[in-house]
């Protein structure tokens, strides 16, 4: 390079020029400003999911799962529970006849006091389980299992899909949230079960 003096002197008057411009005005005071909170956005729902809850101990309400449920749920805005599936076991909901009827509605009448005691809502969907664990008589099985939900957890709680179908039960939960049940139970079960042609079952 040529004349490498000439440059180091241009280059320091420029460092020159540089600071003192940025220091003409004296270092800048900082003050502290209040920075607006974010804003809260409401919550639609909140949303819990449980599964295989079919054997709650006894007596009523001591099952600990079940009991940090309602804990959670007494604080949780808009809650609305969904239950996966073996919701009583060992072999769903028997007739009103058998010997081990007032055992399972024991078990399935806890989960429903949960909803009850918190206001939450409950959606209740078959296992294998709830379908006479592979049982020839499965499908009357859950249809038990529908009505008494229906009838002791009122308004508040469901089985979908409904009528042993396959589904899917389409609910809207929230203003944003939309739960789809399907019961992929009906696929597996080789006993009778709602079947096209002779079904009212939206898809089969």
């Amino acid at each position: 390079m040529r004349h490498p003096a000439r440059w180091r002197l241009a280059l320091l008057a420029s460092l020159g020029i540089g600071l003192h411009g940025c220091g003409a005005g004296g270092l800048a005071s900082a003050s502290a400003a209040p920075v607006p909170a974010a804003p809260r956005a409401e919550v639609d729902v909140t949303l819990f999911l449980i599964g295989d809850a079919g054997a709650p101990a006894a007596p009523a309400d001591s099952e600990p799962v079940l009991r940090a449920l309602r804990a959670a749920l007494s604080v949780a805005p808009h809650p609305v529970v969904a239950f996966l599936g073996d919701n009583i076991y060992p072999r769903g909901m028997p007739d009103s006849s058998a010997a081990d009827r007032p055992e399972a509605e024991r078990r399935l009448s806890a989960q429903l006091r949960v909803l009850g005691a918190t206001g939450a809502r409950g959606i209740f969907v078959p296992g294998n389980h709830d379908w006479d664990r592979h049982g020839p008589g499965g499908w009357d099985a859950v249809r038990r299992e529908e009505r008494f939900i229906a009838a002791a957890g009122g308004t508040g709680a469901a089985l979908l899909p409904a009528g042993g179908c396959p589904g899917p039960a389409v609910v809207d939960v929230g203003k944003v949230v939309r739960l789809v049940a399907l019961d992929t139970q009906w696929w597996l079960h080789n006993g009778t079960k709602p079947e096209d042609p002779t079904s009212s079952c939206p898809a089969d």
